[in-house]
């Protein structure tokens, strides 16, 4: 195969004018088999400074000749893929090519890309409704677990202590009574307002909803050494000052 070579001021109208695009041909092989089951057609400009694609290519798009740089690569791309004919005289008088049908495969690797992305949302909704709460979407006491698990263990590390907050809301039965929409709804507002709003009432359809806070607090590694007993910590003097007896 002869290569064609280019001046170092060589222009993109050069190339294009004396059709000195060409195409060099990688093999697709079947990763099982190690088979040749096509060719890919790599774009090349002449030997020189526009040689390579990037650099053909932001010629090409700078001087405003990306179709037609397109159309070159594409008959360069036909001229190499195919075989000619010729008589004794060297005359072209036909070209044979060869065709290679890779729809089968084709067709294999979408499905793969779509059997991958349906075991992804799988996974994805099965880790959902092992760490939230089915009714407003919060992380669960699963989650939370994990959260505290994580923190206890980067306080060991870097010797620093874990608060933890346990809080309960009085006055959150009321909305057992509403559709699971509502409430859900209606749930998230409250939390979402709860640090500004905690002594404050809540309006909820025709009547308001108190919401108090009673808060327990446990420390890391003074009150336990993992999340069971951290939470047991906070529990107690959370659940003291709720029905106001000593904790």
């Amino acid at each position: 195969m002869t290569y064609s070579t280019s001046a170092p001021g060589t222009t993109i109208d050069d190339v294009l004018r004396d059709g000195t695009v060409r195409s060099v041909f990688q093999p697709i092989v079947e990763l099982d088999t190690g088979r040749v089951v096509a060719y890919e057609a790599l774009a090349r400009g002449p030997q020189g400074p526009l040689e390579r694609p990037d650099s053909l290519f932001a010629a090409a798009r700078e001087a405003g000749r990306l179709a037609e740089l397109d159309a070159a690569c594409r008959n360069a791309a036909l001229t190499g893929a195919l075989a000619p004919v010729t008589e004794p005289d060297g005359t072209v008088t036909h070209y044979i090519g060869t065709q290679v049908d890779v729809t089968s495969r084709v067709e294999a690797e979408r499905a793969l890309v779509q059997e991958r992305d349906r075991t992804r949302s799988y996974l994805a909704r099965i880790e959902e409704l092992a760490y939230t709460d089915p009714l407003t979407g919060l992380p669960n006491r699963r989650r939370l677990a994990e959260q505290v698990d994580t923190a206890v263990w980067s306080a060991r590390a870097r010797d620093e202590a874990v608060a933890l907050l346990f809080v309960d809301l009085n006055g959150f039965k009321a909305l057992t009574g509403l559709p699971a929409a509502t409430a859900a709804a209606e749930a998230r507002r409250i939390a979402d307002e709860l640090a500004a709003v905690v002594a404050r009432p809540v309006p909820l359809r025709d009547q308001e909803v108190v919401v108090r806070a009673s808060v327990g607090v446990s420390v890391w590694p003074e009150d336990g050494a993992d999340f069971p007993a951290l939470l047991h910590a906070a529990d107690m003097p959370m659940y003291a000052m709720r029905t106001g007896s000593p904790a």
